[in-house]
């Protein structure tokens, strides 16, 4: 190999049998390789291999199992960032016809999301107080409602819902709950039955301002 290729492709150096790092190492690369074809076509290489970095890595991974053992829950997903996250949770779970509830006290770019670019995608929305109680159970008891998005507390105003009685209310008329935690943070509502939480990894759990990311826990 000539040294301008050999630049671009360092010599592995591989630790020897429990010899580990104290602290696991960031994983970069894009692309994941095996020893076979064969070999990357096993189940256990399906289930719990690696790929392309796009869909997970052993670094990402790290997160996302961490980010779930402290939300109470089994398993997440990593995103780019926390509006990222929402989007993953709301169309993931709906499609064109559904109805949105969300509440005018909620943070502005998820009501910019299902407000303004929903309706695009065929979906419709209600918009009410978080307080609302009332209004709310009216609501989710409509065939079309499909989801809530709602936070604990609201972000910026910090609005401070019902949890108890908005779950239990949508659990009775089988509506999915998305809870924007990231102002609660991981270790807080983990006892609700939620069923997705959304953080902006970017705000508590970076807490330095020096790093963007979401994840969807569930």
């Amino acid at each position: 190999m000539k040294k301008q290729t050999r630049v671009t492709h360092p010599k592995e150096v591989k630790l020897l049998d429990g010899n580990d790092p104290v602290v696991p190492p960031v994983y970069r690369t894009v692309k994941f390789t095996y020893s076979t074809i064969a070999a990357s076509l096993t189940p256990e290489a399906k289930e719990h291999g690696f790929d392309y970095t796009r869909d997970t890595n052993p670094t990402t991974r790290e997160l996302e199992l961490l980010a779930a053992e402290l939300q109470d829950r089994d398993d997440a997903i990593a995103t780019g960032s926390g509006m990222a996250a929402i989007w993953l949770a709301l169309l993931g779970n709906l499609e064109a016809g559904d109805r949105v509830v969300i509440f005018v006290e909620s943070y502005r770019p998820n009501r910019v999301a299902v407000r303004r670019f929903l309706p695009k995608l065929g979906l419709t929305f209600t918009m009410l107080s978080v307080h609302d109680l009332a209004g709310i159970e009216e609501t989710f008891a409509q065939d079309d409602t499909k989801l809530v998005l709602f936070e604990a507390p609201t972000n910026p105003m910090l609005q401070v819902p019902d949890l108890a009685a908005i779950t239990s209310l949508a659990k009775k008329h089988d509506v999915v709950t998305v809870l924007d935690n990231t102002f609660a943070g991981l270790h807080n509502h983990g006892r609700y039955e939620i069923d997705y939480f959304v953080h902006s990894l970017t705000k508590y759990a970076n807490a330095h301002g020096d790093a963007m990311g979401g994840i969807v826990i569930g």
